[in-house]
């Protein structure tokens, strides 16, 4: 028996769960679902980062903008060219798009969990732990997605706490899995 949701999002990144927000801030009501492969949000984030606190205008509020979980601003900043490990040459400027002193750095791990904070607090489902094996297409269009068995040990036996494979049917699936998105690649 399938899962029916109008909305499924793989990921549960920074560009999941932006999606999630920005359509039931624009007053999408029906179902969303996230879905991530950590065990918890924000387990597969790469974990510093250097943001541009325009890119949240008009997605969070300005009171949920000074909430954000930073825990420095840029104080100066270099660019250098480099030419192998170890030989690099100062670059006595920096590149416009380049330039963030002043941006807030912090864990990107700890901004997903607050994103995502946000996201269930608006009523979106969220549910870490459930890979994503496949994508389910009929007559040429994706109408979701399968997720892979849990509790199977290295030679296929099923262990006390396998879970079958789950079949989630979408009106709209959003691919969000990040840079080297298995799913994504496949379906291109």
């Amino acid at each position: 028996m399938a899962i029916l949701t109008d909305v499924l999002i793989v990921g549960a990144g920074p560009a999941g769960l932006a999606t999630a927000i920005a359509l039931k801030r624009q007053g999408f009501s029906e179902r969303i679902v996230v879905l991530d492969k950590g065990r918890s949000v924000g387990r597969h984030v790469l974990s510093g980062a250097v943001m541009d606190p325009s890119g949240f205008e008009g997605l969070l509020t300005a009171e949920e903008i000074a909430k954000l979980p930073v825990e420095a601003h840029v104080r100066r900043e270099s660019f250098r060219f480099i030419f192998n490990g170890n030989l690099s040459m100062r670059i006595p400027w920096v590149p416009p798009m380049m330039q963030a002193k002043g941006f807030p750095v912090g864990s990107l791990t700890k901004v997903v969990q607050y994103l995502a904070k946000i996201a269930t607090g608006l009523g979106v489902e969220i549910y870490s732990g459930y890979a994503v094996t496949e994508l389910i297409e009929e007559k040429g269009v994706i109408v979701g997605a399968r997720t892979g068995e849990k509790g199977v040990d290295a030679d296929g036996r099923k262990k006390t706490n396998y879970l079958a494979a789950e079949e989630i049917r979408a009106g709209v699936t959003v691919l969000a899995e990040g840079g080297a998105g298995v799913l994504t690649d496949r379906l291109i």
